[in-house]
């Protein structure tokens, strides 16, 4: 059964948002104007169009190259409780990457670096591992979206050489869902990547990732994939996320969390790693309040 929403006792965090503000003054990369998205997207945006679900809180995950911007969600989060953690991008592939990234250190809320666009770095050159290397030791999460075999290798090699890092790969593996079991070389990678303990896999937005639009609100027809990542990462190495605001272009927030919820029902164990307690851990958050 779908949750209660009206009596919701289960905290959620939701690990993979994004704000921005086109009115800016230096604008913004993304979304494009062309987008049904281009508009102001703030806390206040996602908690009123996740109604009636209550969610306690947000990990910001970046969306454009520029520092202005990594430095604009940074100062956000400092003004904004649900905002708990953020996610930046600080280009690691560009010179100037440490000094960047001493400078944003200051920003408590700074959580981990995400590198994007994917097609425009070599995951085996060794100045950027170098550089990646470096945020395991102030405590930083490696995140990245794999869409690609040749990219899902490359990021296996990597987080096997950087084995202290932790290594979180985005929108599981951004894999087309079409309510069949996982065959083939994107399942075997992704047993590797999972085989890995510094690994693990943020779960988004199943709505976006059907190959047929509208997309099927029928929880069986995700089963498959949701046994599968949940059979190779354990219930400690998975964690929820929306993509909001894209998620808003192909369904409710309800309906894709009812989607989880009905596949967890009866484990509320793992119900409660999964929409809380392994993004807490592992962004190492602050939730007393």
């Amino acid at each position: 059964m779908p949750i209660a929403y009206r009596n919701q006792s289960m905290p959620l965090i939701d690990s993979h948002v994004h704000f921005y503000d086109p009115k800016r003054p230096e604008g913004i990369t993304y979304p494009s104007k062309e987008s049904p998205i281009y508009k102001r997207s703030f806390p206040n945006d996602l908690t009123e169009f996740a109604k009636p679900v209550q969610i306690n809180g947000v990990i910001l995950v970046e969306a454009s190259l520029r520092e202005i911007d990594d430095e604009w969600m940074l100062e956000l989060a400092s003004k904004d409780p649900l905002i708990l953690g953020v996610v930046a991008n600080l280009q690691p592939g560009e010179a100037g990457f440490e000094e960047r990234l001493k400078k944003f250190l200051g920003f408590p809320k700074l959580k981990g670096i995400r590198l994007r666009p994917i097609a425009n770095y070599d995951l085996g050159e060794f100045a950027l591992r170098r550089r990646i290397g470096v945020l395991a030791t102030s405590g930083l999460t490696f995140e990245l979206g794999a869409n690609s075999i040749d990219k899902l290798r490359d990021y296996i090699d990597l987080a096997a050489e950087l084995s202290d890092l932790t290594c979180i790969l985005n929108h599981f593996g951004h894999v087309l869902i079409d309510g069949l079991e996982p065959t083939g070389e994107w399942r075997e990678l992704m047993s590797r990547f999972a085989a890995l303990p510094n690994t693990l896999c943020k779960l988004t937005s199943l709505l976006e990732f059907t190959e047929t639009r509208p997309p099927s609100l029928d929880p069986n027809f995700y089963a498959p994939i949701l046994d599968f990542l949940f059979s190779e990462f354990g219930e400690n190495r998975v964690i929820f996320g929306s993509n909001w605001p894209p998620i808003s272009m192909v369904g409710s927030y309800q309906a894709n969390l009812d989607l989880y919820q009905n596949y967890l029902d009866g484990k509320e164990a793992t119900k409660n790693l999964f929409f809380y307690h392994n993004a807490e851990r592992i962004y190492r958050l602050d939730t007393r309040n």
